[in-house]
């Protein structure tokens, strides 16, 4: 069987042999590779020819490319880089050094890794006992083999699989690598790190920032009533909350407010009196500004925040 019938007549064999004089003597140079392929006799006279073999029979492809058999085959052949072969069949790893070989003869294009997602803010609670569970997902372009390392320049990142290659990339050539953030080691309230994937300029940059125990936001201020202050309890336990005004205008229905749930929204009105209301209508006050104090301890830590109002532009 020639390789036109095992590839369904994809390829043409020429089958040429070259004679050469060496020392008198008539030497004839073969210049197909013959392969037994289940009984069959498999005649290969090309690279492309090699490679389309390859795609049927991997494992049987790499054990020939490897032999002195080959090394003499393409030199008969008059392969130009056998030096190149050399280094490639040298590879320690033999599926990225065949793949290589094909990639540099121009038969198959080189894979390439993209990453869905090149920036993230984190935003981890040292208030809970487990750590901050991630992942981010690689798409692989092309049929090239890959053999990747990931890579990390801080120590509070740590990377599922640190070593990535083709046979990773299962559904719709993606992939799923998982991480986690080692809260303990944190020293700042917000830190930088990344993570590499070798030898592909792929990068992850990852902002990480500590929550405090409390997270105090004006959710909805519409000068009237029904306004609301949003706050988030990180804890998991009870926390009692104060809040003061500064100015009688702005009321609440409390003082100390504790809060059981992670989250609680607090309301509170704006009533002008009756002084600020003629200021108002006659113009001569344009704004009425003021201040809402927040503060709560929780152990050693300690919580203040102050949110700004301004009430009103009356031109």
């Amino acid at each position: 069987m020639n390789i036109i019938d095992f590839f369904e007549n994809n390829l043409p064999v020429k089958g040429t042999k070259e004679k050469e004089i060496i020392n008198g003597e008539e030497i004839i140079k073969n210049k197909k590779l013959n392969l037994n392929d289940k009984n069959n006799q498999i005649e290969i006279e090309t690279i492309l020819d090699f490679y389309k073999y390859y795609l049927v029979e991997p494992n049987e492809c790499k054990k020939i490319f490897v032999k002195y058999d080959f090394l003499l085959w393409l030199q008969n052949i008059k392969y130009k880089h056998i030096k190149i072969y050399e280094k490639f069949k040298s590879d320690e790893n033999l599926n990225r050094g065949i793949d290589n070989f094909f990639v540099f003869n121009k038969i198959k294009e080189n894979a390439k890794i993209y990453l869905l997602e090149e920036n993230m803010q984190i935003k981890i609670n040292p208030f809970v006992k487990e750590d901050y569970k991630g992942e981010f997902l690689l798409i692989k372009d092309g049929e090239g083999y890959i053999c990747e390392e990931i890579v990390t320049n801080v120590p509070w990142i740590h990377i599922s699989k640190k070593i990535i290659n083709t046979n990773d990339f299962k559904l719709q050539n993606e992939l799923k690598i998982e991480f986690t953030i080692d809260k303990n080691i944190l020293q700042k309230k917000s830190e930088y790190g990344e993570i590499n994937i070798l030898g592909q300029i792929q990068k992850i940059n990852i902002q990480v920032v500590t929550l405090n125990f409390l997270e105090v936001e004006l959710k909805y201020f519409n000068e009237t009533s029904k306004n609301i202050i949003y706050l988030k309890n990180n804890t998991k336990n009870s926390l009692n909350i104060e809040i003061k005004t500064l100015d009688d205008f702005v009321k609440f229905e409390k003082e100390i407010y504790t809060i059981e749930e992670e989250k609680e929204e607090v309301p509170f009105d704006i009533i002008l009196s009756s002084f600020q209301l003629a200021q108002k209508n006659l113009k001569r006050k344009h704004t009425f500004s003021s201040k809402i104090k927040i503060k709560s301890n929780y152990g050693d830590y300690k919580f203040f925040k102050d949110i700004s109002i301004e009430v009103g532009d009356f031109n």
